[in-house]
């Protein structure tokens, strides 16, 4: 599977009256924001990672989006996409955050760090996750089109 197949997401964001909007990802429950309509851009991404850590938080995979004609796109940082896809594969197999851990030879701490959305850990956060991949029997390509 593609990291990039993680990346990017059709999203919907419906004015519902005083501020708030709706912002929905296919596949995904909406999530109600109060923005301006300048704002509302800064705000899809938030909502996303919302919606993706309660998911996330109760064990429930999250969509490949499909992306069609939609008419707004949301592209998630690389990061953000691999942690999402390993969590799912995860899920898939039966594997606790602890148990992923011990296979990368790390404390549970350090994985939980890793899954926050809201980071971008880069450089040894990067090499965890691809350890992560591989502790589980899966292989990591980096690809540019």
């Amino acid at each position: 599977m593609k990291i990039s197949n993680y990346m990017v997401w059709p999203f919907t964001a419906r004015e519902e009256g005083d501020g708030i909007f709706s912002i929905g990802f296919d596949g995904l429950d909406p999530v109600a924001v109060k923005a301006t309509e300048k704002e509302i851009q800064k705000k899809v991404l938030e909502a996303f990672i919302l919606i993706a850590e309660e998911r996330l938080q109760h064990r429930i995979l999250m969509p490949v989006p499909a992306v069609k004609n939609a008419e707004h796109i949301l592209t998630i940082p690389f990061v953000m996409a691999m942690k999402i896809m390993l969590w799912n594969e995860l899920i898939k197999r039966g594997i606790s955050k602890a148990e992923l851990a011990r296979r990368v030879g790390v404390r549970a701490q350090v994985m939980i760090q890793l899954f926050n959305l809201r980071t971008n850990i880069m450089s040894s956060g990067l090499d965890t996750l691809v350890n992560g991949f591989k502790a589980i029997g899966m292989t990591v390509e980096f690809t540019a089109d």
